[in-house]
């Protein structure tokens, strides 16, 4: 089974910011302004209409990453330009004055510096001004890390954007205890350093836990070193806030429920527990409850708990609270009815799990989709190699997954065996499908490396995405340690995008990296490209006013195996989506209505606003390529 890899703490708000900082740069227009003089009449006596002659500027970016510069003019007259692949640029029907030109890197492929910076020019004649480009030279934050209480476990460290607080981190590393630390890689910016103690037994983030952040730290031109960090206990145990998408499949005498959790702004979650009630009615009379403990984010799969010794046939609702401690948030997520044991639809998958050693706990065994749902089997004493029949699943894509739940208590914790963090290919259910087999592995983790290749008219944009996903360890901190078109060491803390710009990435590329995981041990990991793919959606278009379908057809030359994702934004109104949520559309599905999901950020466009949209082509080792257009609602 491919991974690909997992997308870590990656809200909402940080893809579409993340995906229009890239492409922004191909809304710039390219048509070239033109001056015409006027002609006389049919006497030769006529004199010829004057003209003021015009002038150009032009010139090339030469070095790395050359296509896709933005090349802004200003002083007498303001316009921009992008770089085409050779990295030439011209700014043409200029008056004679003084003007500013300036480069920028593609956005979203933050990284290099110019030679000059920019350059002001007189002009009365066509002028050539040229820029070198080369990559930012990465730099360190430093310090120390001090607790004064009697918590213990690893303690991250993580530093983030003073841009985007709510983003991801752009970099970490992890310590034992208090004392040193360092985080190398860093681009010049400002960032926000925070430390967190791990102390809940969860391995993940968490509001409960010991914490501390520093203030604003500005790298311009050198390591910055001092950087202390004091993490304290909570002085107030933060309020307990109710799970949202609260979702629950039916199984055979069981129940999977789903649900989002609540997160900080530092992607720490704020409950400890929660508490699952179920009952054949709206009174919460009869049933039963559970309390299980809080797991952190699980990236790009659901966060779940198992629910096992129920009754097929039974009509159970469902309610989630969360908890700190033994405070508990009384406004409850609700869900229902649903029928235990019910069938939702006609199709039969099949096959068989293999894993190391025997199991000590049930094995749960399910097919997951964000957009049609998830069926699954529990099995109680699983063999090894252990067969699997789940029954009636509604026809469309879904990711095979399975875990053992060694300690029986319906979650997957840190070192039980499972694929749910290292989310592999898709498959097609319509119809019966049999031999779609599943194996464990007992590897502490695996690394990955994809491609990402963005494309429009003259631009062309490529990514890698770096990562390691959890095994029967959890890993804490990832150093990335070499690896072509990236500056090294890089302690990335989590999986991470890395924009090449219009460098395309080689098949057989290889990076290498030191994990270390929650128990302290470190193992070094690797992984190559395996493709960059060129097959782009073809024949996009969208109609349908505020509310529109965006259809498209299937690349010239697809992958063997493909899905699809889409993506909109909006510069001006700061409208996004992203569709679907999770691992994609099946390669049948060529269109989409905006926000059938209802998580766009807002429900329908503005009239006369342009926006840009992506369809991605995503091939079953995680490549994708994908071509951007643009719709402008009447």
């Amino acid at each position: 089974m491919h991974a690909y890899p997992q997308v870590i703490t990656t809200s909402e708000a940080e893809v579409i910011v993340k995906t229009i900082k890239f492409l922004v740069a191909i809304l710039v227009s390219i048509a070239v302004a033109t001056c015409g003089g006027g002609g006389g009449g049919g006497s030769s006596t006529t004199p010829a209409a004057s003209t003021t002659p015009t002038y150009k500027i032009s010139g090339a970016v030469t070095g790395t990453s050359v296509q896709g510069v933005t090349i802004t003019l200003s002083g007498g007259s303001s316009a921009t330009r992008t770089t085409n692949a050779l990295g030439a640029y011209s700014f043409d029907g200029l008056a004679a004055g003084t003007y500013t030109v300036t480069p920028a890197a593609p956005l979203g492929s933050a990284g290099h510096t110019y030679s000059p910076p920019s350059a002001t020019l007189t002009i009365s004649a066509n002028t050539t001004q040229d820029f070198v480009s080369s990559p930012d030279i990465a730099y360190s934050i430093s310090g120390q890390v001090s607790y004064g209480g009697t918590k213990t476990g690893p303690i991250a460290v993580r530093v983030y954007s003073t841009a985007c607080l709510s983003c991801s981190s752009v970099g970490g590393t992890a310590i034992a205890a208090a004392g040193p630390y360092t985080v190398r890689g860093l681009k010049p910016g400002s960032y926000v350093v925070v430390a967190e103690m791990y102390a809940l037994g969860t391995v993940s983030p968490n509001a409960n836990n010991p914490f501390g952040k520093s203030g604003p730290v500005s790298i311009s031109a050198a390591n910055v070193t001092g950087v202390n960090l004091a993490v304290a206990d909570p002085a107030v145990p933060p309020q307990p806030l109710t799970p949202t998408s609260l979702r629950v499949a039916p199984g055979d005498g069981s129940a999977f429920v789903m649900y989002s959790l609540p997160k900080n702004n530092f992607g720490q979650e704020y409950a400890t527990s929660y508490r699952i009630d179920w009952s054949p009615n709206l009174a919460w009379t009869g049933g039963g409850s559970a309390i299980f403990d809080g797991q952190g984010d699980r990236a790009n799969f659901t966060n779940f708990y198992v629910l096992s010794g129920l009754t097929n046939g039974a009509t159970l609702y469902f309610r989630m609270t969360a908890l700190v401690g033994t405070m508990e948030n009384l406004q409850p997520a609700v869900f229902g009815p649903v029928t235990i044991g019910a069938a939702a639809g006609s199709s039969t998958v099949s096959g068989r799990v293999t894993f190391p050693g025997a199991a000590t706990g049930p094995l749960i065994v399910g097919l997951y989709s964000s957009t049609t749902g998830v069926y699954f089997t529990r099995i109680a004493n699983p063999a090894n190699p252990q067969n699997y029949t789940i029954s009636g699943v509604s026809n469309g894509s879904y990711f095979p997954f399975a875990a053992i739940d060694a300690n029986s208590n319906g979650v997957i914790d840190s070192g039980e065996i499972s694929n749910v963090n290292a989310t592999g290919g898709l498959i097609r259910v319509a119809g019966n499908i049999s031999g779609s087999d599943i194996a464990l592995s007992q590897a502490s983790a695996t690394a990955s490396v994809n491609t990402e290749h963005y494309s429009s008219p003259g631009w062309n944009n490529y990514n890698l995405i770096l990562g390691v996903n959890d095994g029967s360890k959890h890993a804490v901190a990832v150093r990335l340690d070499s690896g072509p078109n990236v500056a090294v060491p890089f302690d990335m803390g989590a999986n991470r995008v890395i924009s090449l710009g219009s460098t395309r990435p080689k098949i057989g590329d290889r990076y290498t990296f030191t994990v270390t995981y929650s128990d302290n041990s470190t193992e070094p990991l690797s992984a190559s490209v395996t493709d960059v793919l060129d097959s782009f959606a073809t024949n996009m278009g969208a109609t349908g006013g505020v509310t529109p379908t965006f259809t498209w057809a299937a690349p010239a030359s697809p992958p063997a195996s493909y899905i699809y994702g889409l993506t909109l934004w909006g510069n001006a109104d700061q409208i996004g989506w992203r569709y679907p949520q999770d691992f994609g559309l099946p390669s049948t599905t060529l269109s989409a209505l905006y926000n059938v999901d209802g998580k766009a950020s807002s429900s329908s466009l503005t009239p006369a606003h342009a926006y840009n949209w992506a369809v991605q082509v995503r091939d079953a080792n995680g490549n994708s390529a994908a071509l951007q257009s643009t719709y402008t609602p009447p």
